[in-house]
């Protein structure tokens, strides 16, 4: 029973009660009795009948209704808190505020209040009861006060109907689970859950794929006590206020007393993040998610598995549910074999930095639940098998149930009267079809990709460099700044130096570096510089002739050129400048601004910073101290010396933030990248006295281009479209009955009928009711008759090993309706797809190129597709290879060009949806010219003239432009 977990206590009063069954006459109305118990807990829609009545029941004897109530599992999980078994190992420890992305649910976290409903929407509820004693409850309050989770307010404070409940239910055989019951206050508050539905799940794992020769190994963590380590605000804790008063005399002895409590009745508060809080899950997974984000480099779209999302295409797949951090690495060959995991996987790069950030934030990982390099275990209450490919229900579960039955057999016999169903449904017809031949492979590119990975300009104490290295990526020397304006880039350079100047240029304009940082130093820019030589009025300075003025202003020059070079040819940059520097009022500065480049702190000591003066005294070093978290030490990874210069020494970044910023760095290097925030934008574009208009591109979001969530994909009717079904069997049903209910059958015979014929497979169906498909996709459904239906197809999934998925189409494009109108089945309107036949050769892009136009509605999902097809077939003449090897590692700018005209580092171009339809005219125009002049549809300029025009146009992101050009000048002909 020990293996079972928290399900330990549910399953043994199930199999005492299976030994309870002593009288053969009378075990089907004990057997009826249980099952009505277990419904009423279990049932997901509506309320089971309080009675049993079945009029044919034997009648149960006082002797044996008692033996009934002692054996059958309790219909209610809440139990009675007990402190001995409430396990609180950890005190607040972790603050999740840096963590909390979503500056909505930051401001909820820290204020409930942000997410209150009105008086008039606030529902009446019952107060939630407190299930525990008054000496309960002050053991449980010494236990916090001895972790410091624990609030003292005065009962006045909290309304008497927002006081919480509490209850406990039980997690194994030594401890319970504590669990808030705030119903009351959650019915007052709106719900944030954009974290909470893309939770990870066991059943998710049925969709990962294994070849011969492959197998999967997984890393996992656990962490302990996960929401008890939240510090949290004491507007977060008078939540948690639990409906039982106390008088002053009983508390003063603990040390979350305070004096100002004499003579009052008080509250105790869980000073934590509580189980029961409706915003809990939701703070848990995104901070949790953030943290793995920000300082390991994990947690990428295109590598995490999550709810309502497509599963990753590996080889590495990451997991997260709430407290649950979980990889799954797919090796094969010599890796097998292999004795020591290598350093080069992602998996075990990826753990090693967790199990340093969360040191490091303050979570604790949970020894007993480590696992490394494991093939079998229980993820997320699935028993997984990466040697053999196989997810299933947890087996001591399963066993366990076949016992227990196997025991209410023996005993004796249960008879069901029910109707029997028909077994006259036919299926949806199968498809098959062949691969077309694809044409030979382009040819290699000519582009270098990133010989780098980033470089630091004016690298100073190198902190950033150190923390990209120590992810693994490749980082260049650097270049600093000399007043002298000699070296050479070989040599660590000098940007004031014109040789190293130019090469620094050819890098930007070659895009062989994929990130750059630059830190010039404050110099004559800074506000406390005595005597002023320039001011934000004056940014260039009051005389620009003056040398020191011409050569600090050279350097800011030549520093915003090469940023405006990297931002032309589609880089990372960022560039740093001290909250006193005039430098970003000058008008270059101002021009990047106008760019996208944005300015935002977030620091606790937002416009109170420590101020950048002199040197460091005794005073000011205490001072600096207290500041810095844990100690200078812990921050830069030095500690300022007295009466070193207080200049000198700001020039190091705190080693969190490198980390932090190399986690990102990473995250861009296998190509994701989150898009600027429009508000920091603003802020920036207000910091230097420009009017937010002014931001480039001046257009607004054209919504309506984008597809809505119920409409289908381009790409699901085209494979209906193309496919050749075949009509397997066909017969009508001998009663007439709801739609659904038939559609329901109609379903469970092709499941039938995939169990005999491909057992061990997914299949996949194509369905036009999404009643259906959600009724199949959870398991149950809130009509009793269509959930009958599923619980026989249960079997066959089963039995039948089988995996199956639906995708909608529409009644037009589904060749199953056809046999259901006694008509024959169609052909394929379509010929096979260029997209289907390169991804069953191992190919993605052109998929990924129609994942991404078919985020819009079907005519401009049209137009982005003809577009960009047209533009990468005319990259591929010019021998720019795409899919060539190495490319995947590079992301050149081109092999990032998709359908919605995005570029690195850009995002998505959906504000130039309302340019598209301009574009229909100039295809008028193409038709009637052809049509008047057949076979002269050819450039008008000479080709070497469009090229120049064309790069021009790309070199100052006129990239829409450049499209248009090339489909009206070039593409034409070879479109239509």
């Amino acid at each position: 029973m020990s293996d079972l977990g928290r399900a330990s206590e549910k399953f043994s009063g199930f199999f005492n009660f299976s030994f309870a069954l002593q009288s053969p006459e009378q075990e089907a109305a004990r057997a009826a009795e249980m099952l009505l118990v277990v419904s009423s807990t279990l049932q997901p829609y509506g309320r089971s009948r309080s009675k049993c009545e079945d009029v044919d029941a034997v009648p149960l004897t006082p002797a044996e209704k008692k033996l009934l109530r002692s054996t059958a599992p309790s219909a209610n999980v809440a139990k009675t808190v007990i402190a001995d078994r409430i396990k609180w190992k950890h005190g607040p420890s972790f603050n999740p505020d840096p963590f909390l992305s979503d500056p909505l649910l930051r401001a909820a976290f820290n204020d409930p209040t942000v997410l209150k409903k009105p008086v008039e929407q606030w529902p009446r509820l019952p107060k939630a009861k407190v299930n525990a004693t008054k000496e309960e409850l002050l053991k449980l309050a010494a236990k916090w006060d001895d972790k410091g989770a624990l609030l003292i307010l005065a009962a006045c404070e909290v309304p008497a109907e927002e006081r919480v409940g509490i209850f406990a239910i039980y997690k194994d055989e030594d401890f319970d689970r504590f669990i808030l019951n705030p119903t009351v206050v959650n019915s007052r508050h709106h719900v944030l859950s954009a974290a909470t539905k893309a939770l990870a799940a066991g059943p998710l794992l049925t969709g990962l794929t294994l070849m011969p020769g492959e197998e999967f190994l997984y890393n996992s963590d656990d962490l302990e006590e996960f929401y008890y380590t939240f510090h949290v605000s004491p507007l977060r804790a008078r939540r948690n206020a639990i409906g039982f008063v106390f008088e002053d005399s009983e508390l003063h002895h603990l040390a979350a007393w305070t004096p100002e409590l004499t003579g009052q009745r008080v509250l105790l508060c869980l000073s934590s993040l509580a189980m029961g809080d409706n915003l809990a899950v939701e703070l848990a997974q995104h901070s949790h998610t953030n943290v793995l984000r920000y300082l390991c480099g994990s947690m990428l779209p295109e590598e995490t598995i999550r709810y309502r999302y497509p599963i990753p295409r590996g080889p590495f797949f990451e997991l997260l549910a709430i407290d649950d951090h979980i990889s799954l690495q797919k090796i094969s060959g010599e890796e097998l074999t292999s004795l020591e995991p290598s350093s080069a996987r992602r998996d075990v790069q990826v753990f090693a930095l967790a199990d340093k950030a969360y040191k490091t934030v303050g979570m604790h990982q949970h020894s007993g639940k480590r696992r490394r390099d494991q093939s079998r275990g229980t993820l997320l209450g699935a028993d997984f098998d990466g040697s053999a490919g196989r997810v299933s229900a947890p087996r001591e579960r399963i066993i366990l149930l076949m016992l227990i039955t196997v025991r209410i057999l023996r005993s004796g016999w249960l008879g069901l009267r029910d109707e029997q169903l028909p077994c006259d449904d036919y299926p949806v017809a199968s498809a098959s079809y062949e691969p077309q031949l694809m044409p030979p492979a382009p040819a290699r590119s000519l582009s270098e990709g990133y010989l780098w990975d980033a470089i630091e300009i004016f690298r100073g104490a190198g902190n950033w460099s150190a923390s990209l290295t120590r992810v693994g990526l490749r980082v260049h020397q650097g270049v600093e700044f000399s007043r002298l304006g000699q070296g050479r880039l070989a040599g660590g350079g000098d940007i004031l130096d014109y040789a190293c100047m130019q090469e620094l240029m050819a890098l930007a304009l070659r895009n062989v570096i994929r990130e750059w940082q630059f830190d010039p130093p404050c110099m004559t820019f800074g506000t406390l510089r005595r005597p002023r030589i320039r001011s934000k009025a004056c940014p260039g300075g009051f005389d620009m002739s003056d040398p020191l003025t011409h050569m600090h202003n050279q350097m800011a020059w030549r520093t915003a050129f090469l940023v405006l070079l990297v931002l032309r040819r589609g880089g990372y940059v960022g560039c740093e400048q001290p909250g006193n520097s005039v430098m970003v009022y000058m008008h270059i500065f101002k021009v990047l601004v106008m760019l996208g480049c944005a300015h935002e702190c977030t620091c606790q000591y937002r416009n109170c910073h420590f101020i950048v003066e002199g040197s460091f005294t005794p005073e000011k070093l205490a001072e600096f101290e207290q500041r810095c978290p844990g100690g200078s030490k812990a921050v830069y990874g030095v500690s300022p010396r007295p009466g070193q210069s207080v200049s000198s020494f700001s020039a190091q970044y705190p080693i969190a933030l490198t980390d932090r910023m190399a986690a990102g760095s990473l995250a861009a290097a296998r190509g994701h990248c989150q898009a600027m925030s429009t508000s920091a934008r603003a802020a920036s574009l207000t910091l230097v006295g420009l009017d937010s208009a002014a931001a480039q591109p001046l257009v607004a979001a054209e919504r309506s281009a984008f597809r809505a969530w119920y409409d289908d994909p381009l790409w699901v009717g085209e494979l209906s479209n193309c496919l050749d079904f075949k009509l397997l069997f066909q017969y009508k049903f001998k009663q007439s009955g709801h739609v659904n209910v038939l559609e329901m059958r109609n379903y469970k015979a092709w499941l039938k009928h995939s169990a005999k014929a491909h057992p061990n497979s997914k299949v996949l169906s194509f369905l036009d009711s999404r009643v259906v498909m959600g009724a199949a996709a959870k398991g149950r459904s809130s009509s009793h008759a269509r959930s009958r239906v599923l619980q026989g197809s249960l079997g066959y999934v089963i039995g039948g090993g089988l995996y199956p998925g639906a995708l909608h189409t529409y009644s037009k494009d589904n060749r199953g309706d056809e046999p259901s109108r006694q008509r024959p089945v169609r052909g394929p309107s379509l010929p096979t797809p260029t997209w289907l036949s390169e991804l069953h050769a191992g190919r993605y892009e052109a998929f990924d190129l129609v994942l991404n136009t078919d985020r819009f509605s079907r005519v401009y999902a049209k137009w982005a597709r003809l577009i960009s097809r047209t533009l990468i077939k005319h990259l591929h003449d010019a021998n720019f290879d795409l899919g060539a090897p190495g490319l995947e590692r590079t992301h050149h700018p081109w092999a990032a060009f998709d359908s919605t005209l995005g570029y690195p580092g850009e995002g998505p171009r959906e504000e130039f949806g309302h340019w598209r339809q301009f574009m229909q005219p100039a295809w008028r125009i193409d038709q009637k010219w052809q049509l008047q002049e057949p076979g002269e549809c050819r450039a008008v300029l000479p080709f070497p003239a469009l090229k120049a025009v064309i790069s021009l146009a790309l070199l100052w992101g006129w990239h829409s432009w450049a499209a248009v050009t090339l489909m009206g000048f070039v593409s034409m002909a070879a479109a239509c």
